[in-house]
């Protein structure tokens, strides 16, 4: 065996090592990637639904209707991004807490069918299938337990 022939025989082995190499990395490497898309697309929902419902909250706060337009606001805000708003069960109502504080609380549950970014390229991962978001919002002039509505 010349020198010039095991040279060549050498680079060729070296690539054969870099192809198996390849094919074992690649594999975790998607996984990794798609648990971190999945788990960004689970907590921009997750984020969404939390500023929808701040805004409707506060909506509904100032207005003379608290519960009625809370939830309509909140319908409006989830729609305008992209939500499905008929698998959500809405609840709004104004209480007062341990301080006498007149607090119109607004409630959304609902689960991940009617979401924007489902999961996308793992399906059978283990994230929560319902999403909850909770708004709290401090109101003047209503008397407790003039409304409370649920969907």
């Amino acid at each position: 065996m010349t020198a010039s022939s095991s040279g060549s025989l050498l680079r060729r082995f070296r690539r054969g090592a870099q192809a198996v190499e390849f094919a074992l990395v690649f594999p975790v490497l998607f996984t990794i990637t798609g648990v971190v898309i999945d788990y960004a697309c689970f907590f921009t929902n997750e984020l969404s639904i939390q500023q929808a419902l701040r805004d409707a909250s506060r909506y509904g706060a100032a207005s003379v209707s608290p519960c009625g337009n809370a939830r309509t606001q909140a319908v409006t805000n989830l729609t305008a991004l992209g939500f499905t708003t008929t698998t959500a069960s809405y609840s709004a109502i104004v209480a007062a807490d341990a301080n006498g504080v007149k607090l119109l609380t607004l409630t959304l549950h609902t689960d991940s069918s009617g979401v924007p970014y489902g999961r996308l390229l793992l399906p059978s991962l283990m994230m929560p299938a319902n999403y909850t978001g909770v708004a709290t919002y401090r109101v003047e002039d209503q008397t407790l337990g003039t409304c409370s509505l649920t969907n």
